[in-house]
């Protein structure tokens, strides 16, 4: 049994004093610590201050009528989507990279009303003035976090196994997207350095002696989509091979366990005396299935990896049980807000006397309405 959490001190020493839970390391939600480290990249006295003046901007015309009336006349006279602005909030993740991309995206007509002075005096639009700096500087933000919310997005799905993703994922947008380069302004130098260092910290990405093979370790190595490992460190591969190879011997003997406890006949018995006692537990078999899993050629990242598992189930039995085991842990804690967040909506104040047996096959149909 494995609990994904956020990291959250309180909620992390609770589950380490639960018994039954077998997986406990390096599973805290992963978008949430990816969140924690792209904050800390937005700390920075420069983007501090674009991020609100761009916050008060959203509040004008938000509390402005007559503003926000005029922003969408202006958006059909430009052919731009009617779309109100996004405001940045603290606990609502990816929220400033939307906020800052609806800006920019919007440029021309936030220009445009704050430039008509039957609308805005000029003491408001200087204080909303946005220099054509800002908006190169706005930009630049757009295109460092965008590939951070779309990851963010990735992690939270439902339909697909989603924690084999995590490690390879986070290792590619450190080398494709937040690679440091000799053109980088002092914005981009500063995000970079500090999302790298925060990522390669909270994800353990840095293979030492002292390290352990964790769950997103693992279940990168059972999905067919990245089983050869290339976002791993060398001396990391080895270690992880080892130990899926003894977690799928563990399988075969808990088997070979529940095939000694059935009966055996009289002859059995004394096969057994005459060869020794000690029972074959098909060890060979479980270095079969191993090898020729490891010959598999590596999955395009668009492949489903269940579906892949489901078509060979009885080629490779014993991994399928462990890939069973690892890939339907989710990387994220998502599924249970959004389950919580639905039974808010069910348990109103005017069904507050609802039946928490009901409440729960209620709960069970919203979740579920798409295969009914």
């Amino acid at each position: 049994m494995a609990v994904v959490t956020d990291n959250a001190k309180n909620v992390l020493n609770a589950v380490n004093l639960l018994n039954n839970i077998t997986e406990k390391d390096d599973l805290t939600c992963a978008a949430h610590t990816l969140q924690l480290a792209v904050n800390n990249g937005l700390k920075y006295d420069k983007i501090d201050s674009l991020i609100q003046l761009c916050n008060k901007i959203v509040c004008h015309f938000k509390n402005s009528n007559l503003a926000s009336q005029y922003l969408k006349d202006k958006q059909d006279q430009l052919g731009l989507p009617t779309e109100s602005l996004i405001q940045s909030c603290k606990t609502r993740w990816n929220s400033i990279y939307m906020m800052l991309d609806r800006l920019y995206k919007n440029r021309c007509p936030i220009s445009n009303v704050l430039a008509d002075r039957s609308l805005t005096t000029a003491a408001i639009a200087h204080k909303f003035e946005v220099t054509e700096h800002q908006w190169t500087d706005i930009e630049t933000l757009i295109k460092l976090l965008k590939p951070l919310q779309i990851i963010t997005t990735v992690f939270c799905g439902e339909k697909y196994c989603s924690i084999s993703m995590v490690r390879p994922l986070i290792n590619a947008v450190i080398e494709k997207h937040l690679k440091h380069n000799v053109s980088d302004d002092e914005i981009t130098e500063h995000f970079k350095t500090t999302v790298i260092r925060e990522l390669s910290d909270r994800f353990k990405l840095l293979w030492r002696p002292s390290s352990v093979v964790s769950v997103r370790q693992i279940a990168s190595f059972l999905d067919p989509r990245f089983k050869d490992l290339e976002h791993e460190a060398v001396d990391a591969r080895e270690e992880i091979r080892t130990r899926v190879k003894h977690l799928i011997k563990e399988i075969a003997e808990i088997n070979c366990d529940v095939q000694i406890e059935t009966p055996v006949t009289k002859h059995h018995g004394a096969l057994e005396f005459l060869f020794g006692d000690e029972v074959n537990c098909n060890i060979a078999d479980t270095d079969i299935q191993y090898q020729h899993y490891l010959a598999e050629p590596q999955l395009k990242f668009d492949f489903d990896a269940l579906e892949w598992w489901k078509t060979r189930a009885s080629k490779y039995p014993l991994i399928v049980a462990l890939a069973t085991k690892y890939l339907g842990i989710p990387a994220t804690s998502v599924s249970s807000e959004r389950c919580f967040s639905a039974a808010g909506n069910i348990v109103t104040a005017k069904r507050s006397c609802l039946a928490p047996e009901t409440v729960n096959m209620l709960i069970f149909l919203y979740q579920n309405k798409q295969l009914l």
